[in-house]
């Protein structure tokens, strides 16, 4: 207690450059937890955007299917007594709060001007409101099980063949017994999922649309939607103890499989924020570093009046680690402090960050701090101060106590 109240003297005896030192700290410890929240609230944000626009929680294959199989594949479909199997094994696992099927199908999309090569996709529009909330309607109506012969087209790909609601569409593919299909349909309305590449190559009609079309019971994949994303690996690894019995023939593949796109984006901006931390933490460091050794050098007589009346090199030592761990601690706390205020006024501040590359959507600015991570940054502050104040106190201690005295 003597030591940390001498090392609290001490730092009020230079209030300039405790200041200094303390701000810098302040302004470091602000920056990463804010650069930390706003990256954990993108990258909560984009997940489950992904999951309520394509991906669901959890998808059911057949085997081989994601890695081998054409979409009109017979063999490679779920058939209808296996997806009813499934459907009866998985209803009462806690924590599933939806299951759709999706039958999809690649087909030429041809008006009188224009064609493109399109991902057709066969929906139970109900259930698939609740597992895709995250896609918005622009244009026209939402999919209803009454329109039979209606799609819907991703804007990107309403623009490029020059259609709007109320066209007519023809459909021309394969079926899973590889004869052509030809079928005209109704262009019910647009809609964004959210990223530019999939609106451009992907529209949404019935399922029973694309049985007719392709001439099949089966489903190309179940798409599991969970109360609540934490809850994904428990499901999963119930699920896999339901149907373990179907594993030579079923594949089951969570949100974090499929979501090559956000795992290359997080560990990008992981890097760029690893660098932009490890910079900010020298500054820390060698601001406390910095203020120690003017200390040091301001201070060599009293350190000579110590050790003549008796004080050992332990005991310099600690006056001047402490004060570095205390002027660490001040500044670390009230960055923690500035950092929470600061995250909580620019979320409620209704700013809009820039479109996204490769997004249709703009995102609020939003930061996500979690107690955990901002209590690790401020650990962090407070041993990079620890290790910052070692070498001005061993300089200090290491003194001889005539040329202590002597120092003008």
């Amino acid at each position: 207690m003597m030591h940390l109240k001498m090392a609290f003297l001490n730092m009020l005896r230079n209030k300039r450059r405790t200041l200094s030192s303390t701000i810098s700290i302040i302004l470091a410890l602000t920056t990463i937890i804010l650069f930390e929240g706003f990256a954990q609230s993108m990258y909560d944000g984009m997940r489950e955007s992904m999951i309520r626009s394509q991906l669901g929680h959890l998808q059911i294959y057949s085997k081989g299917f994601s890695q081998y199989g054409a979409l009109q594949s017979v063999g490679l479909l779920l058939d209808e007594d296996e997806k009813n199997e499934i459907d009866i094994l998985i209803s009462d696992i806690p924590g599933i709060k939806m299951v759709t099927h999706r039958l999809e199908s690649d087909v030429l999309m041809a008006t009188d001007s224009s064609q493109m090569s399109v991902n057709l996709i066969g929906i139970d529009p109900d259930k698939e409101a609740v597992v895709s909330s995250a896609i918005q309607v622009l244009s026209g109506s939402s999919l209803f099980k009454e329109q039979t012969d209606g799609i819907l087209l991703g804007q990107e790909l309403a623009d490029a063949l020059g259609v709007e609601e109320g066209d007519t569409l023809t459909l021309l593919g394969t079926t899973v017994h590889q004869s052509m299909n030809v079928i005209d349909v109704e262009v019910i309305g647009t809609v964004t999922t959210g990223v530019k590449e999939r609106d451009l190559r992907t529209a949404w009609v019935n399922n029973g649309l694309v049985e007719r079309f392709i001439l099949t019971q089966g489903v190309t994949r179940i798409v599991v939607l969970l109360d609540d994303t934490t809850l994904t690996t428990p499901v999963f690894d119930a699920m896999n103890k339901k149907i373990a019995h179907l594993n030579d023939s079923i594949e089951i593949k969570t949100w974090r499989d499929l979501a090559s796109y956000y795992h290359q984006v997080v560990n990008l901006f992981d890097f760029i924020f690893l660098f932009i931390k490890i910079i900010l933490f020298i500054v820390a460091g060698f601001s406390i570093f910095y203020t120690l050794s003017l200390n040091v050098i301001e201070r060599t007589n009293e350190i000579g009046v110590i050790r003549a009346l008796g004080g050992s090199h332990s005991e310099v030592y600690s006056i001047f680690v402490t004060e570095g761990v205390l002027l660490g601690t001040i500044g670390a706390t009230l960055g923690l402090i500035v950092s929470v205020v600061c995250a909580n006024l620019l979320s409620q501040s209704g700013w809009m960050m820039p479109t996204p590359p490769g997004s249709t959507v703009n995102y609020p600015m939003g930061f996500l701090i979690e107690p955990s991570m901002a209590f690790q940054q401020l650990c962090i502050i407070i041993l990079i101060a620890l290790v910052g104040s070692f070498l001005p106190a061993f300089r200090a201690c290491q003194f001889q106590i005539a040329r202590a005295l002597e120092h003008v």
